[in-house]
């Protein structure tokens, strides 16, 4: 199997609304120098996108503010 970038430079968490598997993204250097995401599919690694992980957080952002009114609706008694 061909290799898809020369070395792995930061490894992050990713999180997947969902699916529990393939939590790992990392930054990887390019055989020419350039920085890009890998990212994992069914344990099997891709280039990813920056797209990719945007929305990923807006979809946890999303779950953070939904979370956040529901407690604060409890907190007040108030629909909102």
């Amino acid at each position: 199997m061909e290799k898809l970038y020369k070395q792995k430079l930061f490894e992050f968490p990713v999180l997947y609304q969902n699916w529990e598997c393939d939590p790992t993204g990392w930054i990887v250097e390019d055989f020419d120098g350039t920085l890009k995401i890998v990212l994992t599919s069914h344990d099997v690694e891709y280039i990813g996108t920056i797209l990719e992980l945007e929305d990923n957080i807006k979809y946890y952002q999303d779950a953070i503010n939904d979370t956040k009114k529901a407690i604060d609706m409890i907190k007040t008694g108030e629909i909102k």
